[in-house]
């Protein structure tokens, strides 16, 4: 695995001219698109799943906010591996 605690914003774009920008833009947005799918049913999911008991505005917010997060820790990975994914 590779060490990225060097990595800063002028070493981003050479990692990712390493890798298929097609797949990780793929990679993340599947990642993304599953988070929210599953924030959004935990939150908005009716009397059964919504564990919480709030509000569409809440749970909306709460799922952008679960989306974003997955994005970022996407993006993150890029220097790591490659990929979106901090394991492959």
């Amino acid at each position: 695995m590779t060490d990225t605690s060097n990595l800063n914003a002028a070493a981003i774009p050479a990692a990712v001219s390493k890798v298929s920008v097609r797949r990780f833009v793929t990679d993340l947005a599947e990642r993304a698109i599953k988070t929210a799918a599953q924030t959004a049913l935990a939150t908005f999911g009716g009397a059964g799943v919504n564990i919480w008991h709030i509000g569409w505005h809440e749970s909306l917010g709460i799922t952008l906010g679960a989306t974003l997060v997955s994005v970022l820790t996407s993006l993150s990975s890029v220097g790591a591996t490659g990929t979106a994914s901090l394991v492959k």
